[in-house]
């Protein structure tokens, strides 16, 4: 019988390698999640105040969590034709990167392929029915969807 059991023998350098390496993982994602921009703050920076990269990272990392509580957020003033500078989203406008989030935490394409370089109307009514569809939003006069 004691031949069925598998014995491990962990020297006491190995334990330590073990340990180290836990604890280091264990900071890193402490460390991380202190680190990381809330949900609220990352809503908070969709205001139409703010500079165009600051709302299109805003948007993408809200559609990565794929956070329904940032719909309505994302759809207020999301004809906003401003386009950014910035090396990493060059060209992309906010429009585009509030419909991306959209579609991201959707889950649904809009009818037609999104436009990146204008405002796209017609896919922004889609992800404004679909929130009513869901409850998100009781109204479309709830929402602003221009830019102003």
């Amino acid at each position: 019988m004691r031949d069925a059991f598998l014995y491990i023998y962990i020297t006491s350098s190995q334990m330590k390698k073990i340990i180290t390496l836990s604890l280091v993982l264990i900071s890193v994602l402490v460390i991380y999640f202190i680190l990381r921009p809330s949900n609220k703050k990352l809503q908070e920076d969709l205001n139409v105040h703010n500079h165009t990269t600051t709302i299109i990272k805003a948007a993408y990392k809200l559609g990565e969590r794929k956070d329904v509580s940032a719909v309505r957020p994302l759809l207020s003033n999301i004809l906003d034709p401003r386009m950014s500078t910035h090396i990493n989203f060059k060209g992309m406008n906010v429009c585009y990167s509030r419909l991306v989030a959209l579609r991201k935490i959707s889950g649904l394409n809009p009818p037609a392929p999104l436009i990146k370089f204008s405002v796209d109307t017609i896919s922004a009514k889609f992800y404004l029915n679909w929130a009513i569809e869901k409850g998100i939003i009781k109204s479309p006069d709830e929402i602003n969807l221009n830019y102003h």
